[in-house]
């Protein structure tokens, strides 16, 4: 009996990562391939550094089904953009504050396809995670419990006094998520 509440626990786990996954897309433009997850049937969320300054943007939908995106709204200082998606999508998350732990990370490593990475909140780094981001998983979320607690970032900026860049880190920084809420509810 334990080892079928066991076997139906893993079996419920595994499709919370699916379900979640069918939310998050791969993003190309003319210079990058990216991540992005649906936050409503026509919004996606990325990294503002992922479109800056790109006239075409698409998101696939589906297999090998790609859909024109235009930039809605961004933030270079919290390094968010929100693009509008020409066709619905069907899969959205939700977005969390909470953040500690274990967590579930999908991107699209090196353009290819959307995995699953196992990551750890790493607290007393402030901003850091437990594993390195692969270039082309900028813009793809960090999930604990099917709501995003951050957007990985792969650049992490350090600011001064003033809220002045300073310098640009990499590789294991994540935009946190009340700052991804925030930026969403300034749009409305």
């Amino acid at each position: 009996m334990r080892y079928l509440i066991a076997a139906l626990f893993l079996a419920t786990a595994l499709q919370a990562d699916a379900n979640d996954a069918d939310a998050v897309f791969r993003v190309r433009t003319a210079t990058a391939m990216a991540t992005a997850f649906a936050v409503d049937k026509s919004h996606v969320v990325t990294c503002f550094h992922v479109v800056k300054g790109e006239t075409e943007i698409t998101v696939e939908t589906r297999a090998d089904h790609w859909a024109k995106c235009a930039v809605e709204r961004t933030d270079e200082d919290d390094d968010l953009a929100l693009l509008k998606v020409a066709e619905a999508v069907h899969d959205t998350l939700g977005i969390s504050g909470d953040e500690s732990g274990r967590a579930d990370a999908y991107g699209s490593p090196n353009g290819v396809a959307i995995k699953h990475f196992d990551v750890v909140i790493n607290s007393e780094m402030g901003k850091g995670l437990s594993e390195k981001i692969d270039f082309g998983c900028s813009g793809g979320p960090i999930v604990q419990s099917h709501k995003v607690i951050g957007v990985q970032q792969g650049i992490m900026c350090v600011k001064d006094k003033t809220g002045t860049i300073v310098f640009k880190l990499g590789m294991f920084a994540y935009v946190k998520g009340d700052v991804v809420r925030k930026f969403l509810e300034r749009g409305k």
